[in-house]
């Protein structure tokens, strides 16, 4: 299992999605994986200690993008 996260730019909790390997495997072919956007070195806090990762910030053209792949998966 893998989790995917999305932490909010204004600090509020992450929601994170559980997704299986078959499912991960299928995001990373899919244009999913082509969200668009430059990622940027930001630090977080994680797991109970402060991380810098590598964040894309999804905007509202990426936001619908990534609304479109899983609307579209949801109806394979």
């Amino acid at each position: 299992m893998f989790d995917i996260s999305f932490s909010s730019a204004n600090g509020e909790p992450s929601d994170s999605v559980r997704i299986t390997a078959a499912t991960y495997e299928w995001l990373a072919k899919s244009a999913f994986s082509k969200i668009g956007g430059e990622s940027i070195e930001t630090e977080i806090y994680l797991d109970e200690e402060n991380v810098i990762l590598p964040l894309v910030e999804l905007n509202q053209d990426i936001r619908s993008s990534v609304q479109e792949n899983f609307q579209r998966s949801n109806h394979q």
